[in-house]
Parts: C-alpha cells; sequence; structure tokens
C-alpha cells in the first residue's frame, strides 16, 4: 500500500533559469526546441548581442548562460572572456559550430564548464550539459570559498601570532621595571603609591598571561604532530605538580585528596604538556572552590586507556554552559576575584586531544561543584599528516 503511494508520487524539480546568448535565429529556435522537450521545465531568455546579455546580467539572475562565441558585437575567445569578466557567478556552456570547436576547448580550459557541438546536440545531451554544469560550478564555488576562508584564517593567525609577541616584549620590560620599583631600590614612596603600582603589576601580569596563552594554543595548534613522546608515570608527575600548586592551595587552606587505583601509571606522552593540563586543571578547581574545601583527584588504570578526575566543590556550572566551557575567551563566572584568560581550558583540550585523548566537564548544576575528566591511551597515537 505504503510502496504504490510512494509510487505515485512524482519528485518535481524546480524550473531552470536559462540566457542563450544566440544571433542565428534557426540555431536559437533549436535549442528553445530541445529544451522544451526535456523532463525539467526552463524558462529560456534569448538575446542576440553580447551587450545585450551583459546589461541583461547586471538585472535579473540566470542558472545558465549558453554562450555563441560568434556574435555581432563580438568574436572568437573575446565573447568569453568579456561574458566572464562582467559575470562570475554563472556557469557558462559554449555552443560552437564545426569551424570554432578549437576555441570552444580553449574556453572551458579559461573556465567555461562545458561546450557542445550544435549538430551533435539532443535533449538528453543538452539538459544533462546544463544540470552538470550547474552543480560542478555550486562545487568549485565552494572549494573557492573555502580556500578563501582557509588563507582569511590563516593571514589572522599570523596576525595574532605576531602581534602577540611584540606585545610580550614590552609587558616583560614593564612587569621587570614595576618589580624594581616595588623593591625600594629607587627610593622610598607612601602607601598609596605602592598601592597604585601593585594595582599596575597585577594587570600587567594578567595581559602577559593572556598573551603567553594565545601563543601556546597557537603552538599547540601545530604541534599535534611533534609533541615529545617519551614513557613516564602519571603517578609521580601528579605528585610534582601537587607539590607546585602546593602555596595556592595553602592560600585557600584547601587540600587534595587521591585515588589511585595503581602504583605505578606509565603512559607514553608529552610529559610537559600533561603537566601542564594537570596544573590548569588544579588551578581552575582552587579559583573557583571555597576556603577550606577539598579537592578529589582520581585516576583509574582501565585496559587500554587511563581516566583522570578532577572534582572540586566549588561553584558548579549550569547545564546549558558545560558545552562552552572549553571555548577560547569563555569564563562562564567571571566576577573580578574569577580572574583569568578565559584559554586555560580550551589549551587543556588541545593538549589532551593531541594525545588522542578526549576531555569533558560534568556538574550538577550552579554551586554543586565540577568535575573534569579527560583520557589517555596508554599507547602513542600517530596522526598521519594529510
Amino acid at each position: 500500500m505504503i510502496k504504490n503511494q510512494l509510487d505515485d508520487i512524482e519528485i518535481v524539480k524546480p524550473p531552470i533559469n536559462v540566457l542563450h546568448i544566440e544571433d542565428v535565429p534557426g540555431d536559437a529556435k533549436l535549442i528553445q526546441l530541445r529544451l522544451s522537450e526535456a523532463n525539467q521545465k526552463c524558462n529560456i531568455k534569448i538575446v542576440d548581442h553580447l551587450q545585450l546579455a551583459i546589461d541583461l546580467l547586471k538585472k535579473h539572475k540566470f542558472h545558465v548562460i549558453l554562450l555563441d562565441l560568434g556574435l555581432p558585437d563580438s568574436q572568437g575567445l573575446d565573447t568569453f572572456n568579456r561574458l566572464q569578466e562582467s559575470e562570475k557567478d554563472t556557469p557558462i556552456i559554449i555552443l560552437s559550430g564545426l569551424a570554432d570547436e578549437e576555441r570552444a576547448i580553449k574556453s572551458v580550459s579559461l573556465g567555461a564548464q562545458d561546450y557542445l557541438a550544435k549538430s551533435l546536440i539532443d535533449t538528453q545531451l543538452l539538459i544533462r550539459t546544463i544540470n552538470h554544469a550547474i552543480e560542478r560550478h555550486k562545487l568549485l564555488s565552494k572549494i573557492k570559498e573555502m580556500e578563501y576562508e582557509k588563507f582569511q584564517t590563516e593571514i589572522k593567525n599570523q596576525f595574532m601570532t605576531k602581534a602577540t609577541h611584540e606585545l610580550r616584549t614590552p609587558l616583560v620590560s614593564i612587569k621587570g621595571y614595576i618589580d624594581f620599583i616595588l623593591s625600594g631600590k629607587l627610593g622610598s614612596f607612601h602607601e598609596k603609591q605602592r598601592s597604585s603600582l601593585a594595582a599596575v603589576k597585577r594587570n600587567t601580569d594578567r595581559l602577559i598571561m593572556l598573551v603567553n596563552d594565545i601563543l601556546d594554543i597557537k603552538r599547540l595548534e601545530t604541534e599535534t604532530n611533534h609533541l615529545n613522546y617519551q614513557l613516564f608515570d602519571l603517578k609521580k608527575t601528579l605528585d610534582l605538580c601537587i607539590e607546585d600548586m602546593q602555596p595556592f592551595l595553602d592560600d585557600k587552606n584547601q587540600n587534595i585528596e587521591t585515588k589511585i587505583t595503581s602504583d605505578s601509571l606509565l603512559i607514553k606522552g608529552d610529559e610537559t604538556r600533561i603537566s601542564q593540563t594537570i596544573i590548569n586543571l588544579l588551578a581552575n578547581a582552587i579559583k573557583f572552590s571555597p576556603e577550606n574545601s577539598k579537592i578529589t583527584i582520581c585516576i583509574h588504570d582501565l585496559e587500554d586507556t587511563i581516566k583522570f578526575e578532577v572534582i572540586d566543590h566549588g561553584i558548579g556550572i549550569n547545564e546549558k554552559n558545560l558545552k562552552k566551557v572549553f571555548d577560547p575567551f569563555v569564563e562562564i563566572k567571571k566576577p573580578s576575584y574569577y580572574s583569568g584568560s578565559g584559554l586555560g581550558l580550551n589549551i587543556c583540550k588541545h593538549i589532551i586531544e593531541a594525545h588522542g585523548g578526549s576531555i569533558l566537564a560534568q556538574s550538577a548544576g550552579e554551586g554543586k561543584g565540577t568535575t573534569i575528566n579527560f583520557t589517555l591511551p596508554k599507547k602513542r597515537v600517530v596522526f598521519s599528516e594529510i
């Protein structure tokens, strides 16, 4: 029953708007006849001069142009070149006589979608050529668009990298001078001056952190195949990371509890980059958790992977923002006391994915803490260059 109903459904294709540029009435009539016989409706407009066609194309859009190279106001390849220069968004099919075949072939090499010999045209060939030309033109346009977008992205990335490099040097210099002044070696100053300089130093440090994070992301985007793989013990690496973060834990009277299923966790990866990830995740947990709270780190030794979890009891994340936390320059909560570049978790994502792993954020909602977990393959993952 359903099959019979489907058989009765007729798929109607949208009409094709065709511009035919032809000065021989008999040839124009033949093409019009062939298109009228097609199983797809075609709306055809015929003009006999190139300039008339160019003027018409400024006012109306067509899906395809059928072009005769020999016209009263233009001859040969110049006809195609002039038309293509004025109308780059519409595919052109050359209709040639036998004497024009060589120039028709040359037109295709210059950008025409196809050519047909007038004496050999039948309805099926004509409509098929038109449809193929339209689809091919769409595909080529899409490729050009993607290439342009890629070029724009490369230019933007080059500018960003150069700009951040140029910014970093004077910022580090400013920070050095401020530290020197605050040390009192240039003389004493009153508390209000010290407070103002301390504010300048804090903002300079924040800018340096942002610049360093941007440069780090640019490096990570290009070094997937250049990670320094080596065998290392993830448990020992974690111990060193906790040791580095201990002063920040002490400032908020926080403590870390570790739950590890194995005494030794050997994996192959870039230890420096994995350490950076752990430090970033710990810094986040410390920053967004209240004083006197506990942060839990769990490491699960699975068959082919290792799962690493950082669990805090801090401000949490609502469901709609969970997918955004790894985007660059995203800070879900941003009171003044939660300062940061907004790039830390994005850097973690780049590092873990470059190792062939995955990273995920989980939270029961605002005020209910957050769990960030990542998985890493125990063996090295090699990415082939495309």
